[in-house]
């Protein structure tokens, strides 16, 4: 059985022979919580490690994913020196939130890198 409204829910088994039973479970359907990575951005490679803010913002529920992505006590930064990331590559980083009823919900936040001149 598959659930997508809160509501009383009634189930009503029987057997090959007859025999039969009932029982019902009242359900909540949680919402998912609204997430948002913030926009698009282009970094240079001499600016360093970008601080990365989702909404919500939570050091308990909130995860960043993708290449680049470095945890430092307890918060998350892109960093576009990362070996792995070449020049004017784009970037797609992950913010997924998880609330405190366990409903997760995730946007995506691209970030274009490009090789600078300063040294």
């Amino acid at each position: 059985m598959f659930v997508h409204d809160s509501g009383l829910y009634i189930c009503l088994l029987s057997d090959p022979i007859g025999c039969s039973s009932k029982d019902s479970i009242a359900l909540a359907v949680n919402s998912l919580p609204i997430v948002d990575a913030g926009v698009d951005d282009s970094v240079c490679t001499h600016e360093g490690r970008v601080l990365l803010k989702g909404n919500p913002n939570s050091l308990n529920h909130g995860v960043w994913q993708g290449k680049g992505i470095e945890r430092i006590n307890y918060r998350y930064y892109f960093n576009p020196q990362n070996p792995g990331i070449k020049n004017g590559e784009q970037v797609v980083l992950t913010y997924t939130y998880t609330n405190p009823k366990g409903c997760a919900s995730s946007d995506k936040k691209k970030i274009s890198v490009f090789k600078s001149n300063v040294n």
